[in-house]
């Protein structure tokens, strides 16, 4: 099995920030249109039709996150989480969803539209991102493994 190094694991972290925007974007398109006990769901074709564009926004968002956050953080773990990816999802998710909590979570005291929506687009763009680490790590030591069978 070939090495991860840390010029691979960048390249697995834009793809792991592209799967976590991806995600990202279909959980906050989901959450607007199912809306929240406090407020009703919204009907309106508009909203699909932004998401590309909130996609893109978010992936601005989502590739230093991942380069400048999530590489050094998850880095230590890649062969656990590569290879135990069942086992290490929620533990990566609840880690990314409090260390972007503790960095940013500073930034929104003040309350932009319903009550703690702006917390919820932050958990669930860290959250997706770093399922996007486990699914990025996932899928290279699967590869691998292939490699090394044949």
């Amino acid at each position: 099995m070939s090495t991860l190094t840390i010029s691979k694991f960048a390249g697995l972290a834009l793809g792991a920030a592209v799967v976590g925007s991806t995600v990202g974007t279909v959980l906050l398109v989901a959450d607007y249109f199912l809306g929240h006990p406090n407020r009703s769901p919204h009907h309106s074709l508009w909203e699909i039709f932004v998401s590309p564009a909130v996609w893109l926004m978010s992936l601005c968002g989502t590739i230093p996150g991942a380069l400048i956050i999530g590489l050094p953080v998850v880095y230590p773990f890649r062969h656990f989480i590569g290879r135990h990816p069942y086992l290490s999802f929620i533990p990566t998710v609840v880690l990314a969803m409090a260390i972007s909590f503790a960095l940013l979570g500073w930034a929104f005291k003040q309350q932009i539209g319903d009550k703690y929506s702006d917390l919820e687009v932050l958990w669930c763009y860290s959250g997706s991102v770093a399922f996007g680490f486990v699914f990025m790590l996932a899928w290279w030591y699967s590869r691998q493994s292939k490699k090394q069978a044949e």
